[in-house]
């Protein structure tokens, strides 16, 4: 007949606080990783509380959308960019539009040498160049953030429509009022999430 020998009670004791240390850590580490997830948690929400707060859009009015062959162009019909102009006031409008031969317009030339421009700017973007398809150029969105006016264009190479073997300029016209850009200097372009331009704002 095997006796089985029992522990002495130190023994016991020393593995029973060695149980409770363990348990102690583990409770300490959870708590711990609990507390620091909260904490991350918090601090990504309180980012995004700053961003949605600091940044507002700014309401804009599509005038004109379509496609120009811009006169007296001397760049390459090879070279593709966004080009972009403010508009002050009815003389700058027409003197520039009456530059452009304009196809397949979505909207009134009248509206936008007759629009206020004691209240409003308009921004023309026209892109060089592109064969003739859909309305590929848009005006997304004006944002102001910290007083940094942003305009944001996009350049849709997937757009939908009959491609015709033309090269021409899409464009969009929008006007903005000048009462939400009083405390800027200039105006950001972002064309297809990257800058692009800054043009000044005359005062």
């Amino acid at each position: 007949m095997i006796k089985l020998s029992p522990k002495k009670p130190a023994s016991l004791l020393k593995q029973y606080s060695n149980k409770n240390i363990q348990n102690f850590l583990l409770i300490f580490l959870f708590i711990f990783a609990t507390l620091f997830i909260y904490q991350g948690c918090k601090i990504n929400k309180n980012n995004i509380e700053n961003i949605r707060t600091t940044s507002k859009l700014i309401e804009n009015r599509s005038l004109l959308k379509g496609w120009i062959l811009p006169e007296n162009i001397t760049e390459n019909v090879f070279e593709e960019k966004l080009e972009t102009h403010l508009i002050y006031d009815q003389q700058e409008a027409e003197t520039l539009l009456s530059s452009m031969k304009f196809y397949r317009a979505q909207g009134k030339l009248e509206e936008i040498s007759s629009i206020n421009y004691d209240d409003n700017i308009v921004l023309i973007a026209y892109y060089l160049w592109r064969p003739l398809k859909g309305n590929p150029l848009l005006v997304e969105r004006f944002e102001i953030n910290n007083n940094i006016v942003k305009a944001y264009i996009t350049l849709d190479n997937n757009n939908i429509g009959k491609e015709y073997p033309l090269l021409l300029a899409p464009i969009h016209i929008v006007a903005i009022s000048k009462s939400n850009i009083i405390n800027t200097d200039t105006i950001q372009i972002f064309f297809n999430g990257t800058l692009n331009n800054k043009i000044p704002l005359k005062k």
